[in-house]
C-alpha cells in the first residue's frame, strides 16, 4: 500500500510540474493573438504556393534560371 501511495504521489508531483504558470488575457488580447497567428499562417501559405508554382524571384546565385523574366 505504501508503494502504491508513493507512486501516485510521485506521479501527481510530476504532472504538477508540467503545468506552468499561465497569464490571463482578455478577449481582445486573445482575438488579436489568434488574428496574428492566422495572418502569419496565411503569409507562410502564400510563400509556399509561390515556391511550388515558381513565381518567386529568381536567385542570383546561378546564371541559369528556371524561367525567363519579362
Amino acid at each position: 500500500m505504501r508503494k502504491i501511495l508513493t507512486v501516485l504521489l510521485t506521479g501527481a508531483l510530476g504532472l504538477g510540474s508540467l503545468v506552468g504558470c499561465t497569464m490571463a488575457e482578455t478577449r481582445s488580447e486573445h482575438s488579436q493573438r489568434v488574428g496574428n497567428i492566422m495572418q502569419m499562417d496565411l503569409r507562410a501559405a502564400s510563400e509556399d504556393l509561390d515556391y511550388i508554382f515558381l513565381v518567386d524571384r529568381n536567385s542570383r546565385l546561378t546564371k541559369w534560371h528556371s524561367r525567363i523574366e519579362n
